[in-house]
């Protein structure tokens, strides 16, 4: 993956006139990444492909969920804070975690 800093050093060796080619093999990309970086105005940002795994947390997502759009709608004082979040997880559904793992 090609950083913010790899893009300018392929923008300055271009705009100095040196070839595709020439950049490619001075800076260890394949050709069709030089072109690729000429030709996006700016670095791609990272999209996640799929959602993260998380075996504790998992089957609380859709309370999780539920419970934040409640939030939405109470005054700010009232919402939940995440150690709030995570005592009413333990003591309504049953959720516990160990500490270290």
């Amino acid at each position: 993956m090609l950083t913010v800093e790899d893009y300018r050093k392929i923008r300055v060796a271009h705009s100095e006139g040196m070839s595709i080619r020439a950049i490619a093999r001075k800076l260890h990309y394949s050709r069709r990444k030089i072109r690729q970086a000429l030709g996006e105005p700016e670095p791609r940002g990272y999209t996640r492909q799929k959602e993260p795994y998380a075996p504790k947390l998992g089957p609380f997502k859709s309370v999780i969920q539920q419970i934040l759009a409640e939030d939405q709608e109470a005054p700010r004082k009232q919402r939940h804070t995440a150690s709030k979040l995570y005592r009413r997880l333990r003591d309504e559904w049953g959720y516990w975690r160990r500490a270290g793992r």
